[in-house]
C-alpha cells in the first residue's frame, strides 16, 4: 500500500465519509459506502496483485470472479441495468 493510501485509509476515512455523506444529502443522492472492514482493505491494498484488480479495461476483476467459484452455477448472474421510472404521460 503506498503511503497516500496508508494515510488516507488510517486517518482521513472517517472525514472522507462525513463529506461524501453531507454533500450527498445536500443534492439529493444516494450514495453506498465502500468495504470498510479493516482486514479486508488491508489484503486488497496490500496483497492482491494489480492485475487480479484490474485486467484490461475490466475493473473489479476479483470481485466479479468470486461470485463464480462460490454460488451454485444455476444463480444467474446478470449485469447491473438502471431503473427506468414509470413515465405518465400527460394529453
Amino acid at each position: 500500500m503506498g503511503k497516500v493510501g496508508y494515510l488516507t485509509f488510517k486517518y482521513g476515512l472517517n472525514v472522507i465519509l462525513v463529506k461524501l455523506d453531507e454533500v450527498s444529502k445536500n443534492f439529493s443522492f444516494y450514495v453506498r459506502t465502500p468495504f470498510l472492514y479493516t482486514k479486508l482493505v488491508e489484503i486488497a491494498l496490500g496483497n492482491v496483485p494489480g492485475n487480479m484488480k484490474i485486467r484490461g479495461c475490466k475493473t473489479k476483476y476479483i470481485l466479479k470472479r468470486l461470485p463464480k467459484k462460490f454460488l451454485p452455477p444455476e444463480l444467474p448472474i446478470d449485469r447491473k441495468r438502471g431503473f427506468n421510472p414509470p413515465i405518465i404521460k400527460v394529453a
